[in-house]
């Protein structure tokens, strides 16, 4: 059986699962093929203790992902407006933008997953039904 963690306190502990994405398979990858760790199959769990301050943490995340997004553009649009070769402002404006992203994955909390369905599997508090 797979060993649940906790992503925010880092306790063994049993929880609402996350939902794997990019950002989580980046992090593996590096770890098997870089560092060359042997894979520890562990699920990545969020405890009903530590439940409110994940939703602020993750709140704060889409908030400034938002944020870096509408300023990222901001500074493409008027890139292009203001410079004499479009085409390279373009460039250095994508480039921003992409730095701009990883300065949002410094406060990076995944998903859950969750059906949202009230009392259904995966509510907080609750554990599903195998």
């Amino acid at each position: 059986m797979r060993q649940s963690y906790c992503i925010v306190c880092g306790s063994r502990k049993d929880g609402i699962e996350i939902r794997e994405d990019h950002v989580i398979d980046l992090i593996r990858w590096f770890n098997r093929t870089v560092l060359r760790t042997p894979p520890r199959d562990n699920r990545i769990v969020v405890c009903s203790s530590c439940y409110p301050k994940y939703e602020t943490q993750r709140k704060r995340y889409l908030s400034r992902q938002r944020t870096y997004f509408v300023l990222g553009a901001l500074f493409v649009i008027f890139a292009i407006i203001v410079a004499s070769n479009k085409i390279e402002a373009l460039l250095i404006g994508i480039g921003i933008c992409a730095l701009l992203y990883v300065f949002s994955l410094l406060s990076y909390m995944p998903d859950l997953k969750y059906d949202g369905k009230p009392g259904g599997k995966g509510r907080p508090g609750r554990q599903p039904k195998p």
